[in-house]
């Protein structure tokens, strides 16, 4: 789905307050009992955005996708039909919001996937919470007619997981590679930078990199295929060719972490989308590094 923010959504936090709007709503003249789900400005020409009436539920629908869910038990399923996109997103926290059109609950995307975070509120004892959204999200909202008292539960998600490095054994890794960190280090100040440029055909997957990295006799032939890709270029008033050490010591970490990524990686449950991005490493050391 696609599109830009949402307007003129109903809010709506329980099954009761679902068919309330779904019985106010007149059908479309001439349509198979068509309810519009938005009725103020230009609502009832939004015939995409419907309100429908299922057999155990209401539903807010977009497109072809049932987003919104209302049951009857108190049950509120979110699904983005695998459409992570500001519009699914935008429809989900435009329906959920308070009185004072105050999101209960937010969806954004993160790496790709939907994420659902509940705002901090005064029945929340002013905590949110976040969950990833990789099937239909179950969740209750507890007291929706009093503010004050309003807590968001989420009954079946998954939590939001990132993986974080083992100091200690990564630290044993790099020890297994210093000679050649301080050989490539000595070259990368000895060389032009002029005369290097990323313009080599060779690709070197993390494993081959750390093995070569491990046996001094390749050292040579593995620092001259690093160079190119560690030189920077700028321009000012003319143009600059730089060595960037930073760099190289990225290449050679990366070479590590992804080659032992599960014996240097433990996964945690954490309230951070943007804590890291680590998970990335466990394509493992077949992975092209450059």
């Amino acid at each position: 789905m696609f599109g830009n923010t949402i307007q003129d959504l109903p809010s709506l936090l329980s099954y009761g307050q679902a068919v309330a709007h779904y019985e106010s709503i007149i059908p479309i003249r001439g349509s198979n009992n068509l309810r519009p789900l938005c009725v103020r400005g230009n609502g009832r020409r939004r015939k995409h955005m419907q309100i429908i009436r299922r057999a155990d539920a209401i539903v807010c629908r977009i497109y072809d996708t049932d987003v919104v869910s209302f049951f009857p038990n108190g049950d509120i399923v979110l699904n983005n039909g695998g459409w992570s996109s500001h519009t699914t997103h935008s429809f989900i926290s435009g329906i959920l919001t308070d009185t004072y059109d105050r999101p209960l609950l937010t969806a954004y995307t993160h790496q790709g996937k939907t994420i659902l975070e509940a705002a901090p509120t005064l029945g929340n004892n002013k905590k949110g919470c976040k969950v990833l959204m990789l099937d239909p999200v179950t969740l209750k909202i507890d007291h929706p007619d009093t503010i004050a008292r309003t807590t968001v539960t989420f009954v079946n998600a998954t939590a939001i997981k990132a993986y974080y490095l083992k100091r200690s054994p990564m630290g044993m890794r790099r020890k297994e590679v210093e000679g050649f960190r301080k050989y490539a280090r000595a070259c990368a100040k000895l060389i032009d930078p002029d005369q290097y440029h990323r313009s080599t055909s060779s690709q070197f997957r993390a494993k081959e990199l750390y093995l070569c990295m491990r046996n001094a006799e390749r050292w040579g032939k593995l620092i001259e295929f690093l160079l190119p890709h560690i030189v920077e270029s700028s321009w000012s008033n003319s143009y600059k060719a730089t060595v960037n050490i930073k760099t190289l010591d990225t290449l050679i970490d990366d070479a590590i972490k992804y080659t032992f990524a599960e014996d240097l990686f433990e996964e945690r449950e954490t309230a951070n989308t943007l804590s890291n991005d680590n998970a990335k490493y466990l394509t493992g050391g077949e992975t092209y590094l450059l």
